[in-house]
Parts: structure tokens; C-alpha cells; sequence
């Protein structure tokens, strides 16, 4: 009966193990795929043929006519830029002056934009990934409107101190909840 015992009790023990290395390779598995599309959504710069209309010397900053975004919620875009003038050293984008036709919003709530940091030669276009994000107040942006927003990029890394500013859009930003 000893033997049965632990042939029993090794076997149960073998299921054991291979139960848990196959939930933890699906665990693995998991983990890889929400890294690797995390990874997709977030910032940083891509192909410019994918962007519907690249941008070019005539028109060197380039983003969607119209984004839509969450009230106190963040959205992926794209951008594209163009050096045509001379090559930027860690590009930055900052979004100011939006209004509904009437009414500015204060600088302190306009939409943040996170991404750039890349450098690109003269000549040479690149498509960059950002995230713009809303602050959910009373005084800010206001669910329902329509908002004219300029885009500008700036080299440096700031629009601010040193930073330079080089280019500048603009698109209409539409605000849900």
C-alpha cells in the first residue's frame, strides 16, 4: 500500500506542476501582450506614410482638423512634422489659445500634450505619437463644446526659457463626457 501511496501522491504532484507552469505561462503570455499594446498606444514616433495627409515644406506641422476627447480623459494622436527650415533637437509640442469662439481657457487648464523628444535632420519628416489629456474643472474645458485649439512645436525640449518655437496649427478640439 506504501507504494501505491506515493506513486499516488507523485502523481497528483506531477499534476500540480504542470497545472501551475501552464498558468504560468499563460500568466507570461498575458502579461506580454498588455505590455506590447501598451507600448502601441503610447508615445513616441512612427512611420509618416501612415499618416492620411503627411506633412511637407508648404505645410510642416500637421495634425487631425478636428480630436475628440473625455472630459478629465487623455486620447492618442497623430502628428506630423517636417524640418524645412532646419534641423530640431528634441522637438516638443504644447497646445495654447483654445477657445469656443468667445470664451479663452485659462492657461492653467488648457489641454496637456505628452510626447516629442526626438530630433529630426532638415529635410526629413516624422509622424510622433502624443497623448492629450483634460483636466476635469468647472473653469476649464466644458463638455458639449467645441473648442479652436493651436498646436505649436517647439525645439529644445520646452516652448518655454530656451525652447524656440518653429511651427505652429491649429484643429478644433471637440469635448464629450
Amino acid at each position: 500500500m506504501r507504494k501505491r501511496g506515493s506513486l499516488s501522491l507523485s502523481v497528483n504532484a506531477i499534476v500540480v506542476f504542470i497545472l501551475a507552469f501552464s498558468m504560468l505561462g499563460v500568466g507570461l503570455f498575458l502579461i506580454n501582450q498588455i505590455r506590447t499594446n501598451m507600448a502601441e498606444g503610447t508615445t513616441g514616433a512612427f512611420d509618416i506614410n501612415e499618416l492620411r495627409n503627411p506633412p511637407t515644406s508648404d505645410r510642416p506641422l500637421v495634425v487631425p482638423e478636428t480630436v475628440s476627447v473625455k472630459i478629465g480623459g487623455k486620447v492618442n494622436q497623430d502628428i506630423g512634422f517636417y524640418a524645412n527650415k532646419e534641423p530640431v533637437q528634441n522637438i516638443f509640442f504644447e497646445i495654447l489659445d483654445c477657445n469656443d469662439g468667445g470664451t479663452l481657457v485659462p492657461p492653467a487648464l488648457q489641454p496637456k500634450i505628452i510626447g516629442g523628444g526626438l530630433n529630426v535632420d532638415l529635410g526629413e519628416a516624422k509622424g510622433f505619437k502624443v497623448l492629450i489629456s483634460t483636466e476635469r474643472d468647472d473653469n476649464g474645458l466644458q463638455v458639449g463644446n467645441t473648442y479652436v485649439c493651436k498646436l505649436r512645436a517647439c525645439s529644445g525640449g520646452s516652448c518655454s526659457g530656451t525652447g524656440n518655437p518653429i511651427e505652429t496649427a491649429t484643429f478644433y478640439l471637440s469635448v464629450h463626457s
